[in-house]
């Protein structure tokens, strides 16, 4: 149905997350479908440039956020249902996180479903109607889950990966603006750049781990460690010996997360547990490698060898080091060619499908 408001819920309305990157990478592109998409949310961690939310889609159009902190953590609580009822949304889809949603309830309420660890979105028609219920999950293990071992019907639990923007994110920004924020963070043209994006999450992404490998590489390579997040290296051997030698650059928050990863030689995320991973394509899109845990649901897009590598052992420094030299050495075409199988237009499509399905 053209024109149908279609309510896009997600709990934290961030560009480091990959639930709120996600809705804000497809809200405007959802608008060119024929759709009116309402994005809300439970809490603006950062408030998004206007130019995040695309040229079509206004202020006007997204509805207006944050809300009280009192809608806690739940995408489908009785406040955002009725905030979804005065906007006459036809189709609610909440991203990310159900762990703690009562969208649980809309697969026959089965509570062991909040045990399912990864990244998926829960849809429904008119306010969690049983029978428009659906699921959307990112990595296909997670797919495979929930209909061997939730018993699931396989017709209710569909597969769609995230995007990229490979206009955003291009091999481009390797020309003069790697050459300018190299420059400017200090960087030698001989050093090898890890890139690693932790933002709040440094233990969940297991930056001690990738610290350790990086200091061992230095005996091999001239290697340095960029992280962009919040991380406390107090303590920490091996990133002193990398703070000492001028190897190790922390960047908090950046808006230029594309600069960064085209200026890198490769990108690591050995996450303990991650839904999918969405700076994964992103890394790609820029043509740099990416090495990452099994525990990363893109990590089943990548083909080792060419375009990344995937580790196993968490515990193992040496194992992501080896990982990691491999990859400084793959051919940054072949990452990009990755990428752009994943175009955001196409996860636009396969969302705008299911909807007209449920509609």
């Amino acid at each position: 149905m053209l024109g149908s408001p279609i309510g896009l819920v997600v709990k934290d309305l961030s560009p480091d997350n990959d639930a709120g990157r996600a809705a804000l990478a497809l809200a405007p592109r959802l608008l060119s479908r024929g759709f009116i998409p309402r994005l809300t949310a439970h809490r603006l961690a950062v408030a998004p440039p206007q130019d995040m939310l695309g040229p079509t889609l206004d202020m006007d159009t997204v509805g207006a956020w944050p809300f009280p902190a009192a809608w806690a953590a739940a995408s489908f609580d009785r406040a955002a249902r009725r905030r979804q009822g005065k906007l006459q949304v036809v189709l609610t889809h909440g991203f990310g996180d159900l762990s703690s949603q009562d969208v649980l309830t809309l697969l026959d309420g089965e509570p062991d479903l909040r045990k399912t660890p990864g990244w998926r979105a829960g849809l429904t028609r008119r306010q969690l109607a049983p029978d428009g219920s659906r699921v959307i999950t990112v990595p296909s293990e997670l797919m495979r889950g929930w209909v061997a071992e939730r018993g699931v019907a396989g017709t209710r639990v569909r597969l769609v990966r995230p995007g990229v923007d490979g206009k955003e994110f291009s091999p481009a920004l390797r020309g003069p603006g790697r050459f300018t924020l190299r420059q400017s963070a200090g960087w030698t043209d001989d050093l090898k750049i890890v890139f690693a994006p932790v933002w709040a999450e440094a233990e969940r992404r297991h930056l001690t781990l990738v610290v350790r490998a990086v200091d061992r590489l230095l005996a091999r390579w001239p290697v340095a460690l960029c992280v962009v997040g919040k991380a406390d290296f107090r303590g920490d051997a091996a990133a002193y010996r990398l703070i000492s030698r001028g190897r190790l650059f922390q960047v908090e928050r950046t808006p230029y997360l594309s600069r960064y990863l085209a200026a890198a030689d490769a990108m690591t995320l050995p996450s303990r547990f991650e839904g999918f991973g969405i700076v994964v394509l992103e890394s790609l899109a820029c043509g740099t490698p990416a090495v990452v845990s099994d525990r990363v649901g893109a990590g089943e897009i990548l083909t080792p060898g060419v375009d990344g590598e995937i580790v196993h052992d968490l515990n193992s420094p040496d194992e992501l080091a080896a990982a990691i030299e491999k990859a400084l050495g793959f051919d940054r075409a072949a990452c990009r060619r990755k990428a752009e199988a994943h175009p955001w237009d196409g996860v636009a499509d396969a969302h705008a499908k299911i909807y007209r399905e449920l509609i």
